[in-house]
């Protein structure tokens, strides 16, 4: 099941509009209505890091020592 948040507003009737969204029409949904929270904003929809600077020290030194390639080929220690 996937959530999607909403934010609605209720009418001087008493009456909330909510927007289709997502879905299609005749599709089923069930519907939880929350009060509003000031604690839990809206998802933003953007890139978290967008716009910090990238460094790359040294970028094409192995990730890991080279003695450390052969570990596995390495017979002498089986018993």
């Amino acid at each position: 099941m996937n959530a999607h948040r909403i934010e609605a507003q209720v009418g001087q009737d008493g009456a909330i509009h909510i927007p289709a969204g997502p879905f299609k029409p005749g599709e089923q949904v069930d519907i939880i209505i929350l009060e509003h929270s000031p604690a839990l904003p809206l998802p933003k929809r953007h890139f978290s890091m967008r716009g910090l600077p990238h460094v790359y020290i040294d970028p094409f030194e192995p990730a890991c020592p080279a003695e450390d390639w052969d570990v596995y080929n390495d017979q002498s220690d089986a018993p």
